[in-house]
């Protein structure tokens, strides 16, 4: 009888296990498929990360030719203004 009850308990929780183990591979399966839709969104924004780095850097090197052409280093005040350099550098005209 004792044999009985454990082998029921043991089939009960197997059958747990099996649902529990479907319902885990379907969610698995709905974020793999989310994954793949967000990839190319991921991509974008990572070439977009990296041309902002790349556009500071030269903005960097510019303002350091910049500074280096005029033979001193920049004043406070003129420091406070670097849009104005901004605009130099890139050939914008100074608001």
């Amino acid at each position: 009888m004792n044999d009985l009850i454990v082998n029921g308990v043991l089939l009960v929780l197997l059958i747990a296990l099996g649902i529990f183990v479907i319902r885990l591979n379907r969610k698995i399966d709905r974020l793999r498929a989310a994954l793949l839709e967000v990839g190319p969104t991921l991509e974008a924004y990572e070439a977009a990360i990296a041309k902002h780095k790349e556009s500071l850097s030269n903005f960097s090197v510019q303002l350091d030719e910049t500074t280096r052409a005029g033979g001193k280093q920049p004043e406070a005040a003129e420091e406070e203004d670097l849009s104005r350099i901004f605009y130099k550098a890139f050939g914008k005209e100074v608001k």
